[in-house]
């Protein structure tokens, strides 16, 4: 199933395996959260995630590629081990078993960890390179109601047409696993209202081989 929805639809939506679900809030309760005061752009992020190189995205996007890669670079090199381990992990759970139908192995290339949601109009991150986007939310209710803002919409569009738009809720331990090679999926978010919840993001960006 997840198979012909991951190539057809361009992504599925899943729960994260209960094992990985407990190791990830592990991470969250031993990880120093601080404000994102040099950005501003989500609620909190990880002390060690704190960039140290200044780069600036050109208007036209022409530097977007190098920006992005050389950005995520750094923050894997920043990145714990116990949370690259979790990364790796999550490949060897059922949700994953029929990448291994056509690919030997993986390599986890990037990953991104926050608190909070900025408001972001469609896009996709093929730019990076990348074969699989699976995003994965913790967050303080199991029940998510939407007045709080931070969904994220999915969007396949072929030229002018589009072929589905689904808005998904970020209940706590919802995993979505994107085909980043498929430029015609793409992804909004929306920016978090109710700054009172948490609502903790893990990405994870894998190539495949």
């Amino acid at each position: 199933m997840n198979h012909d929805v991951y190539y057809e639809l361009g992504f599925f939506q899943t729960d994260v395996p209960n094992d990985v679900l407990k190791l990830l809030w592990s991470e969250v309760y031993l990880t120093e959260w601080i404000n994102d005061s040099e950005e501003g752009i989500y609620k909190q992020i990880p002390s060690w995630y704190k960039k140290r190189s200044k780069y600036k995205l050109s208007k036209d996007g022409s530097n977007r590629a190098k920006y992005e890669r050389i950005i995520g670079e750094e923050i894997f090199q920043k990145t714990p081990k116990s949370l690259i381990e979790i990364g790796n992990k999550l490949t060897d759970s059922s949700d994953f078993e029929f990448f291994k139908t056509y690919y030997q192995s993986h390599q986890l290339k990037y990953i991104d960890v926050w608190n909070g949601s900025e408001e972001i109009d469609y896009h996709f991150d093929t730019i990076n390179g990348c074969d699989t986007l699976v995003l994965i939310y913790l967050t303080d209710s199991n029940e998510w109601i939407e007045e709080w803002g931070g969904s994220i919409t999915m969007k396949k569009q072929v030229g002018n047409k589009c072929c589905y738009e689904k808005k998904i809720l970020p209940n706590n331990g919802t995993m979505l696993v994107i085909n980043n090679a498929n430029p015609l999926v793409m992804h909004k978010v929306e920016q978090l209202h109710n700054l009172t919840i948490n609502r903790y993001t893990f990405s994870f960006i894998y190539k495949w081989f």
